[in-house]
């Protein structure tokens, strides 16, 4: 699309005051940087949004105002709408702590951290009310990561595989002293998707499967609001342990719901 036909950000949030009137133009920053949408940039740096990024906003403010959907499952009704493409991704906290990980080194037994709730967040009661800040930090103690050569070694995967498996989220390396790293979560995800790319299974389908994992975890981000926002009367261990709670439960009912549909569709 040519330039001419696109707007800037001050025009956007123009045109989006009219449906909601209290909205601010930092807010519509904000939305970018959570990866909810993805405007061009000019020459100079200056955001340019399309038809299609103005739509992706206007669906994104309605979801999270109107039915006061999480910022993590509006991001993913916006993909499953076609509004925004899968590249689009937050600002992860969590891969910019891979930046600073330990030298790689070699280890013949990968170390799997247990299970632990996804990062959530709470309202801020800071001046910005857009800011979102994490509530349980990201444990990143563990320091044994897999240079690239080592994480095919270990799984068998071949180079063009895991750079699909990268692009689709599967994994996520961070850098360790300038190279590409991975971590034990990692060669866990790359072995677990080998498994299933040796029966055939289309390696660009398993962003589906990634897609699915995060949509449960944004329902579990809903359904624990209330527990998060009253985090201030107790320890942040209790609120873990509550929202562990409710997670398993919410795995557990997906368990079952999984046979039953797995049955009806092999007709048994």
């Amino acid at each position: 699309m040519s330039q001419a036909n696109l707007l800037r950000i001050g025009e956007v949030h123009a045109l989006l005051r009219a449906d909601f009137p209290d909205i601010e133009l930092s807010k519509i920053r904000y939305y970018e940087e959570q990866g909810l949408v993805e405007p061009q940039r000019s020459r100079k740096g200056y955001r340019l949004y399309s038809d299609r990024d103005c739509e992706c906003l206007r669906e994104a403010f309605r979801l999270t105002t109107e039915e006061n959907v999480s910022l993590r499952n509006a991001r993913l009704r916006l993909i499953d709408l076609g509004l925004l493409d899968q590249a689009a991704a937050p600002v992860a906290a969590r891969r910019a702590a891979r930046e600073a990980v330990a030298p790689s080194v070699s280890a013949t037994i990968p170390v799997v951290a247990n299970w632990k709730p996804a990062v959530l967040s709470v309202a801020s009661t800071s001046a910005a009310p857009e800011v979102e800040p994490d509530l349980f930090s990201v444990s990143n103690t563990a320091s044994t990561t897999f240079t690239h050569h080592q994480l095919l070694s270990m799984t068998g995967l071949l180079d063009g595989e895991v750079a699909a498996l990268v692009s689709s989220g599967i994994l996520q390396p961070g850098t360790s002293m300038g190279e590409v790293s991975y971590t034990s979560t990692d060669l866990t995800m790359a072995s677990l998707a080998r498994k299933l790319l040796a029966r055939g299974v289309d390696v660009r389908l398993l962003s589906a499967i990634r897609r699915s994992a995060e949509r449960e975890v944004g329902v579990i981000e809903d359904m624990t609001l209330v527990i998060r926002e009253n985090a201030h009367l107790h320890g942040v261990d209790t609120i873990r342990d509550q929202v562990a709670t409710v997670a398993s439960g919410v795995a557990e009912l997906r368990a079952a719901l999984f046979d039953r549909a797995l049955s009806q569709y092999l007709g048994e």
